[in-house]
Parts: C-alpha cells; sequence; structure tokens
C-alpha cells in the first residue's frame, strides 16, 4: 500500500457537481466505489454509516466519504435554503481506494470545518463548470483544482492535530492576513507582537509547520489566484497588488506554490 502525500496526488474526476437540492431529500443507503467530497455551501444536512448515530455536517464544513461504506445522506428538515457541491474520484491515477492501493499520511476526518476559507468553495464551484465544459482542456485544470482542495484539507488537519497550542499563534495569522500587500516577515511580525524573529520562527514551525516567509508567500498566492480567476486582474497588476517586486518573481513563486503559472488560473 502506498501512503500519499500532499506532493503525491495525481487525483482523478469522475463527478462534481454544484446545487441546491429540495428539502426531504436523501441519498442511501447506498454504497459507492470511489472518494467523495461532499461541501456544505448552504444549509444544514445529516450523515450517518448505516447502524451509527446520526452527524450534523453544516454550512462551510466538508464531509469526507470513502467507498464501501453503506450510508445515508440527507438535508435536515430544519434547514431551509441548502446547497452542496459534490466531487467523486481517486487520488491517485493508477489505483484505487477501496482496493487498498493507498492511503493518506494523516486519517481525514469525517468533516472539516473549513472556516474563513474562500479559496477551497470557488475551487468546488470551478470545479462542477468545468465538469460540464466539454472543451479538450477541461482535465488538466480539473485536476489541479481536486489537488489544490485535497492539499487544502490536509494542511488544515494538520494544524488541528499538532500539539502546539495556537493561542499565540492565531492573532499572528490574523494580522498577517490583513496586511499582506505590506512588506512581511518574520522580523515585522516580531516587532509588531513585541517577541524575537527566533521566537516567531519557532511558533510557525511548531504550529503551522513551516516558516512565517513561507506561510505569506502562500497565502499571497492564494489571494492572487483569487483576483486572477474571479477578479479579472492581469498577470502584472495581481504581482503589484500583493507585494511581489515584479511580474517575473511573481510568476515563479505562483509557479512553485501552485504547480501551474498564474497564466491558467486566468
Amino acid at each position: 500500500m502506498r501512503t500519499l502525500s500532499g506532493d503525491d496526488l495525481e487525483p482523478t474526476l469522475s463527478i462534481a457537481n454544484w446545487h441546491e437540492p429540495l428539502p426531504g431529500i436523501r441519498w442511501g443507503p447506498r454504497t459507492i466505489d470511489d472518494l467523495e467530497l461532499v461541501l456544505v455551501h448552504a444549509g444544514r444536512y445529516r450523515y450517518r454509516v448505516i447502524g451509527g448515530p446520526w452527524q450534523a455536517v453544516v454550512e462551510r464544513e466538508v464531509l469526507f466519504i470513502p467507498p464501501g461504506v453503506e450510508h445515508e445522506l440527507e438535508v435536515d428538515m430544519r434547514s431551509g435554503r441548502s446547497g452542496i457541491s459534490c466531487w467523486h474520484g481517486e487520488l491517485l491515477s493508477q489505483g484505487t481506494w477501496l482496493a487498498g492501493d493507498y492511503r493518506l499520511a494523516i486519517e481525514p476526518p469525517t468533516v472539516t470545518a473549513i472556516g474563513n476559507q474562500p479559496f477551497i468553495v470557488a475551487c468546488f464551484r470551478r470545479l462542477a463548470e468545468l465538469y460540464h465544459d466539454h472543451g479538450a482542456k477541461r482535465p488538466v485544470p480539473a485536476r489541479d483544482l481536486v489537488r489544490m482542495i485535497w492539499v487544502h484539507l490536509m494542511d488544515l488537519w494538520t494544524s488541528e492535530q499538532g500539539p502546539a497550542p495556537r493561542t499565540r499563534l492565531d492573532p499572528m495569522v490574523a494580522w498577517v492576513r490583513e496586511r499582506l500587500h505590506l512588506p512581511l516577515g518574520r522580523n515585522q511580525i516580531a516587532h509588531a507582537f513585541g517577541l524575537t524573529p527566533q521566537h516567531v520562527n519557532a511558533l510557525f514551525k511548531h504550529g503551522l509547520g513551516t516558516t512565517p516567509g513561507a506561510f505569506v508567500r502562500r497565502e499571497r498566492v492564494l489571494r492572487a489566484w483569487h483576483d486572477l480567476h474571479a477578479g479579472g486582474l492581469s498577470v502584472a497588476e495581481t504581482a503589484q497588488r500583493w507585494g511581489f517586486t515584479d511580474p517575473f518573481h511573481f510568476s515563479r513563486v505562483f509557479r512553485k506554490e501552485m504547480g501551474f503559472p498564474p497564466s491558467r488560473a486566468r
């Protein structure tokens, strides 16, 4: 059995959708043959493995359903408007989860709260659009979107399972995200919070598994992806907006972080 990290993912796409089911709709009891992720983008749902208790899945949560497990999913009758987006597929182009060919290095939880993560929501929506687009280039960006969803979820699982308390780190993360358009690094963070640069480095490494500089670059690239994809900005405009020295430097950093050039995001 192969154990996969985020760098090993070669995802496939069987089904992708974005829709608003009517109240009382139920899927199951059923068993699926591949992996499924279900993003709740509106309302409330209930999920259970047959024989087990019901579990609530609410707006801005992602449900993981493994293959070979008999389950039910339904719209919570107390919910008003409801909406979900689903992906079915595998995480390797050769091999299946059901056959035991691979597993993730991190065990996926059944439900993941994504909080204020518009990037994940945007990926699900665009994936559904691509699924219904029969253009010749559809498989490549679809694969990239699936990979980004899974890598982002794995980052969330890592931070949730990490042993470090986040009480000191969370305010720093929020502070950084409000100032991504400004010069930022461990020295600026240290000055703002009355710490040494070395202490800031240790907090980020222990709590997020990365350095302050790498965190800033990743956050800027994610904001840039949104501006290119949904905002219609040019590569040069986006580079300037998010503090990159020039479009060429921006393109190199973007490709390294996302695995494809900024021109594809547009």
